[in-house]
């Protein structure tokens, strides 16, 4: 009787053991599932930052673009204005050397007719 006393005694150690066992190994799951979960809320709130952060940063590049674009227009009109202007001091200037030229051939006509005198 006394191995039949310590069978059983071993046996409700072993049961003991076992539902300890098991509690701790639930409980590890459970802390394991919430920490998942935890992850998983974690993660959707990062990706929503990181899609509102991309938004954000595509309005933004849009918005440079629609400036450079404006500043590349006015460049080009500021460009365009300045060869115009080029323009009429080439012709200015040709008028003033044709003015010149006419003086000069007057100012000589009058010598020659001062010396024919």
């Amino acid at each position: 009787e006394s191995f039949q006393e310590e069978k059983s005694k071993l046996l409700e150690s072993f049961q003991e053991d076992k539902s300890k066992l098991e509690k701790r190994l639930l409980t590890a799951v459970q802390e394991a599932v919430e920490e998942r979960l935890e992850l998983e809320k974690k993660t959707e709130v990062s990706i929503a930052e990181l899609e509102s952060s991309k938004r954000q940063l595509e309005e933004l590049i849009a918005a440079v673009v629609e400036e450079n674009k404006e500043q590349l227009d006015r460049i080009q009109q500021l460009e365009s204005e300045m060869k115009a202007q080029e323009d009429r001091n080439k012709y200015l200037d040709q008028l003033l050397h044709a003015e010149i030229s006419s003086k000069t051939v007057a100012e000589e006509e009058s010598i020659r007719l001062q010396q024919d005198l």
